[in-house]
């Protein structure tokens, strides 16, 4: 447990400026089956908290905050200061320190529930949705209003449209990224880019894990 909170203070220093942190230092990463789950926890959340990633992964807390600290201080995975906490992100997904508060809004829980809801149904009503977040969702372009007589219903606003538009050419760079670090690190892999999903698979003479990142992958973390 020390052990955690010693990485989560280095982090912590090194979220000083107004980019993503590039974790304790640069170094080549051995991959293994739990260091692939969080990685693939991380990629499938798109920009949360070590918490969720932890429950997603189904890993100890304090196991997913030393997998990411690894992942982050190897260059796999970003890591953001937020209003809301720090939060991870896979690398090059996110383009700035604004886009990071957006998600970290987003996908934070009551947010998510909400603009879930409408994704999966449009046209949900103000009563169905019963939520205190509806106010900020809508007056930040996340959902769009349309009244009908009485009646408030809720649609996908562009602002959500723009978000998606982002972190689809983020998802592009972060490929090319990824596949550049595997290089790095000897770590044998091969790639299958059929939609909608791009598999990784991973190899080592005593390990294989997969890692499937969706090809939209803010749509994939609000429905998760």
């Amino acid at each position: 447990m020390a052990s955690s909170r010693r990485l989560a203070d280095e982090l912590r220093e090194r979220l000083r400026g107004n980019g993503p942190a590039p974790g304790p230092s640069r170094t080549s990463l051995v991959f293994s089956r739990p260091m692939a789950a969080a990685f693939q926890s991380t990629i499938g959340c798109l920009c949360s908290r070590a918490s969720r990633i932890s429950a997603v992964s189904g890993m100890a807390r304090a196991s997913a905050s030393w997998h990411l600290a690894s992942l982050a201080g190897s260059g796999y995975v970003d890591v953001w200061e937020t209003a809301m906490g720090i939060h991870y992100s896979p690398c090059r997904v996110i383009g700035d320190p604004r886009m990071a508060e957006e998600l970290a809004f987003l996908l934070g829980r009551p947010a998510r529930r909400v603009v879930r809801s409408v994704l999966e149904r449009p046209g949900r009503s103000t009563l169905e949705l019963r939520s205190g977040s509806l106010s900020a969702l809508g007056e930040g372009g996340y959902l769009r209003m349309q009244r009908d007589g009485r009646h408030s219903h809720w649609y996908p606003g562009e602002r959500l449209d723009a978000l998606n538009d982002a972190i689809e050419r983020g998802g592009k760079e972060f490929l090319a990224r990824l596949v550049s670090l595997l290089e790095r690190d000897g770590v044998a892999h091969t790639i299958s880019e059929a939609r909608p999903t791009v598999t990784v698979v991973l190899k080592s003479p005593d390990m294989e894990a997969t890692l499937s990142i969706p090809r939209e992958m803010l749509p994939g973390a609000l429905l998760k």
